[in-house]
């Protein structure tokens, strides 16, 4: 009997490939959820990367209070940022969203609903380190488990150039 492996290469199974591309190249926005992810994101940038894009919620962090009076800079700051992430959000394919154990998951939420509007896929990535106690990392996958279609966890963050890839980049 021949292996189901041995068979799918054999010239009448080969037959039925097809001669094309797996898929198109997809356009992916990688997001950085807190400061320390917008750091290593934002040496990432530095490099050469086709069809991916990176960009960070953290000016979510840095919203002036309406409550003291600045309401008009308030609106401006959120509008201008929020119209701005939505339409990049709506040309993408996928977004992978990065942070740290432990560290807050800023702008998940709208992020994540962004995307379920546009109908694009979510991944979610969270680098563990070596100082991110099990109940640290369950905290923060938790927040972004409502989220995201896929999650992962990575040890270092030299790692999460591979997991781009590996998402399709």
């Amino acid at each position: 009997m021949i292996a189901g492996s041995a068979r799918a290469t054999t010239m009448r199974e080969g037959a039925y490939r097809i001669a094309a591309p797996n898929s198109r190249p997809r356009n992916i926005m990688v997001v950085a959820l807190e400061a320390g992810a917008a750091r290593l994101l934002a040496h990432l940038a530095e490099g050469v990367w086709h069809r991916v894009s990176f960009r960070s919620s953290v000016w979510l962090q840095d919203i002036p209070n309406p409550q003291s009076g600045t309401l008009d800079k308030w609106w401006d700051v959120v509008a201008g940022h929020a119209e701005d992430l939505v339409s990049e959000i709506a040309a993408s394919d996928l977004v992978i969203m990065v942070t740290t154990a432990g560290d807050p998951t800023t702008g998940a939420s709208v992020i994540g609903e962004a995307c379920v509007e546009h109908a694009v896929k979510t991944s979610g990535i969270v680098i563990r380190g070596s100082m991110a106690s099990p109940d640290v990392l369950s905290q923060s996958l938790m927040e972004l488990r409502p989220w995201t279609q896929t999650l992962s966890v990575i040890g270092e963050s030299d790692m999460i150039v591979d997991m781009i890839h590996a998402l399709g980049a």
